[in-house]
């Protein structure tokens, strides 16, 4: 096979050799034909280059925006912290809807808003804020931004900590980084 193949080459360079003794008026459309095959060859590359770094650039961005949804969905539900009777909840939805409530011997004080998550941060924007108890009930709206950093352990817990949290109503200040359980 090898000997073939090396028959055949030999033959096409004393062929390709021996064309220029034949006159130039019979090689010149060989040249044509070559350059216009080479810069079909040229046009051709340069699409499948392009395709190749468009499919490229396509499955990135596929995978970022894959890759930032599992990630912000590590915060998604509803958690809980539980200091003496003062309970702190925060509920994170698949619809960006965020909610934080504070409850203690029938009172409640709520925050409510949206958010936008990575696998470490949540961004809140509040724009409700109320309680309410037995008797009485109160809400206004306010223009709130928390940054809320956090480390989900696994499914069942995470901690976070923020100044931007109220303190809870037993003085819990948020910025210790606090234990949550999922509810």
């Amino acid at each position: 096979m090898k000997k073939t193949f090396v028959s055949i080459l030999c033959a096409f360079l004393v062929s390709s050799a021996c064309l220029p003794l034949f006159g130039a008026d019979k090689v010149a459309p060989a040249d044509e034909e070559l350059s216009e095959l080479s810069e079909d060859l040229k046009i051709a590359g340069k699409a499948a280059v392009k395709g190749i770094g468009s499919a490229l650039n396509t499955a990135g961005d596929v995978l970022s925006k894959k890759t930032k949804s599992l990630s912000s969905k590590a915060c998604v539900g509803t958690w809980k912290f539980t200091n003496a009777k003062s309970v702190t909840a925060f509920s994170c939805t698949d619809s960006g809807v965020f909610e934080l409530t504070q409850e203690k011997g029938g009172t409640t004080r709520y925050w409510r808003g949206s958010y936008s998550s990575t696998s470490t941060s949540i961004d809140a924007h509040i724009i409700t804020k109320g309680s309410k108890s037995l008797f009485f009930k109160s809400s206004e709206e306010v223009d709130l931004n928390w940054k809320i950093s956090y480390k989900a352990n696994n499914d069942a817990d995470l901690r976070l900590s923020s100044d931007d949290l109220p303190d809870d109503q037993n003085g819990y200040d948020f910025s210790n980084l606090t234990l949550f359980v999922k509810d």
